[in-house]
């Protein structure tokens, strides 16, 4: 092989390595991506949840890029959506590792549905087909563990 070949190839083996490197920390830590988060709990029937921590989606960027990538999400973080206006929403699973609890809640922060354990990497569509304002995503199995059903009031400021 010629210099220039073994430089041509040279350089691209160089920025191929650079943006497996470059992009795979951005994925690994994709909740780092969220500046903003609030501390919310659950009450059904007088008993309260345990606190979650949860990153805040605003954006349009924000809610598109959610919780893709996220491999590990420890039981007491989430993600919360926030909409201008009650309407139906609709989510898939693409690019998300992880099965989640998707609690839908209206302008009243009273919860109006919740898909439980969805399916990872699912371009399924997901819908309660309710009208809700703001959606938490958490870990698969605790609104179950943390009695969170239709109904429940969410406590926190956003």
């Amino acid at each position: 092989m010629n210099r220039r070949i073994k430089f041509s190839l040279f350089v691209f083996v160089s920025l191929i390595l650079l943006v497996v490197f470059c992009i795979s920390p951005l994925k690994s830590n994709a909740l780092n991506a969220f500046s903003d988060s609030v501390i919310v709990s659950f009450t059904t029937d007088s008993t309260q949840s345990s606190k979650f921590k949860l990153k805040v989606a605003r954006t349009m960027t924000e809610k598109a890029r959610g919780l893709m990538y996220v491999k590990n999400l420890p039981e007491d973080e989430g993600m919360l959506f926030i909409y201008d206006e009650e309407d139906v929403h609709n989510f898939w699973m693409k690019n998300t590792f992880i099965p989640l609890d998707m609690i839908f809640i209206n302008s009243e922060k009273e919860v109006v549905g919740i898909i439980k354990n969805t399916t990872i990497l699912s371009e399924e569509t997901l819908s309660i087909n309710k009208p809700s304002r703001y959606i938490i995503e958490v870990n698969a199995g605790v609104a179950e563990k943390n009695n969170i059903d239709v109904g429940s009031k969410v406590n926190g400021e956003f």
